[in-house]
């Protein structure tokens, strides 16, 4: 059609009708279609795209003096509210990042428990590397970065998104940890909320992560919802133990629900996932076993036979890190028992509200000494209630991987411990 019009004028005109049209068009595209994350991005372009439309508003009005007071007319009224609009909200990011913040590298105006967190992780991170050191801080911090003036172990490691910009973006980067020894990482739970979690979209990365690195800090504050914590290299004991995994596949092992005044509910194999999984936890392998409400309990046994020499049941438990401070609260209560025969002996019992008390955002550990029973069949029960529906979940009660040991003595071997034929170093699959 630009070719019958008549006259370089009239083209030009068409041209730059047809230019804003295209503009905006291509804007409700970038906002309709494009990931969330896009929103940053055009909030980034939003002052850039406003200067341009003066200059193509000059292209269509000049000229024109009745046109531009048509268009006046029309705009002045949006342009006042987004101008009042604009001021408020101005406003109230100043009411509510008020403490203004004097770091080395920059000062910058943030809220009170933001000042707190990034006081304290700025601190630890240089109490805790050199200045030359890459550390890592997953799965994007970028401030944190910058505040720190320290360098990431790889050109991908400052930002994991969903969507890795280098193929075998996991795998480069757990090659520079190794290649650059890093042994800080400081992980922030705070994601946006449209993205998967991490172990589903960097999986090699975050099973690095769990099999190498432990949690050292937990960085709280009052009201901070998802709290960073720093990580730190899982130092292995020097005496390696002989060890049996418990799993929950392992043979004769078993899956109720059980209530006072009422016989158990065992799980079918159907839904027996619903109730228990092994999963990959920040930043253990746990036995997830989701919790019952309103006076019930689940419960998992494992049969074991307790070594002649004896034994430790090594664990360790907690609510999943990525839920400490969800709301509302519930309450989730882990036990821990043998059955020896007719007989049941509480081992432990520990309740745990992460979302209320700061004290319950950690991995507790546990180290039983089964030697009073050693030589005997027994059976090891994992316990978990909760205090609300809300409760009853995979990510609200996990249990690592438990362990039964046997200090190595003398040369090293098993037949001396008591530990037999039924004695299987690592017998159960990881």
């Amino acid at each position: 059609r630009l070719h019958d019009i008549e006259g370089s004028d009239g083209r030009q005109k068409s041209l730059s009708e047809f230019l804003i049209f295209a503009m905006a068009g291509g804007l409700i595209l970038l906002v309709w279609l494009n990931k969330p994350q896009d929103y940053v991005h055009l909030a980034v372009l939003y002052w850039p795209l406003v200067a341009l439309s003066v200059f193509h508003a000059h292209d269509v009005l000049s000229g024109h003096r009745r046109r531009k007071w048509i268009a006046l007319a029309i705009f002045i009224i949006p342009m006042l509210t987004f101008a009042g609009y604009s001021g408020r909200l101005l406003q109230k990011f100043h009411e509510q990042y008020d403490i203004f913040l004097e770091m080395e590298r920059a000062r910058i105006y943030v809220s009170s428990e933001e000042a707190v967190m990034l006081d304290q992780v700025v601190k630890y991170i240089h109490e805790n590397s050199e200045a030359d050191e890459a550390v890592a801080i997953l799965p994007y911090f970028p401030m944190a970065h910058f505040l720190a003036n320290r360098l990431g172990p790889h050109r991908s490691a400052y930002i994991v998104w969903p969507f890795p910009e280098i193929p075998n973006r996991d795998e480069a980067i757990v090659e520079s940890m190794e290649a650059l020894e890093t042994d800080l990482v400081i992980y922030n739970f705070t994601q946006f909320y449209s993205f998967d979690p991490v172990w589903e979209h960097a999986p090699v990365l975050f099973e690095y992560l769990v099999d190498n690195f432990t949690i050292h800090r937990v960085f709280n504050t009052e009201n901070w919802v998802r709290p960073p914590v720093a990580l730190g290299r899982e130092v292995l004991e020097v005496d390696s133990p002989v060890a049996q995994i418990l799993s929950v596949n392992q043979e004769g092992a078993s899956l109720w629900v059980e209530q006072k005044s009422a016989p158990p509910r065992f799980v079918s194999p159907d839904v027996r996932e619903v109730y228990l999984k092994e999963m990959l936890w920040p930043f253990r392998r746990v036995i997830a076993l989701r919790p019952s409400s309103g006076g019930r309990e689940s419960v998992f046994s494992v049969p074991l036979h307790v070594p002649k020499g004896g034994a430790h049941l090594k664990t360790a438990f907690a609510v999943h890190p990525q839920w400490w401070s969800e709301l509302s609260s519930t309450w989730v209560e882990f036990g821990l028992r043998l059955r020896v025969g007719d007989e049941v002996i509480p081992l432990h019992r520990q309740r745990l509200e992460p979302s209320r008390f700061f004290q319950d955002r950690a991995w507790f550990e546990l180290d039983i000494d089964l030697g009073e029973w050693a030589g005997q069949d027994v059976r090891v029960e994992f316990l978990n209630s909760a205090g609300s529906p809300r409760g009853e979940s995979l990510w609200m009660a996990g249990w690592e991987q438990p362990e039964v040991t046997v200090s190595l003595q003398g040369d090293g071997d098993s037949a001396n411990l008591g530990l037999g034929e039924d004695w299987t170093e690592g017998s159960s699959e990881n």
